[in-house]
């Protein structure tokens, strides 16, 4: 992690931004910058999955306070989900 002296107070616990602002770190990406094979894997097993794991995967994300925190769990969710992981052990049933 860099730090930078920004005050007096001491030093500060920011990532270095890019030029116009934006985060280095790619976990802060918006959704919108997930790939999308990433995204469609994620969606279709996030459709597969019990109502355990989707309150699990909801609740991760609607209990972010900041916007940083919530974009980095939406990313690291969804690249879990493409893998075909889950919270909860769970196997996904196969479709008729």
């Amino acid at each position: 992690m860099a730090f930078r002296h920004c005050s007096i107070d001491g030093p500060s616990l920011q990532r270095p931004r890019t030029v116009d602002g934006r985060s280095s770190n790619p976990a802060h990406h918006s959704p919108s910058r997930i790939s999308a094979p990433t995204r469609t894997r994620a969606k279709a097993f996030f459709a597969t999955v019990n109502a355990a794991n989707r309150y699990a995967v909801l609740w991760r994300i609607q209990t972010a306070v900041k916007a940083d925190t919530r974009a980095t769990r939406i990313a690291q969710l969804v690249d879990m989900l493409a893998r075909g992981e889950t919270i909860h052990a769970f196997k996904p049933k196969a479709k008729a």
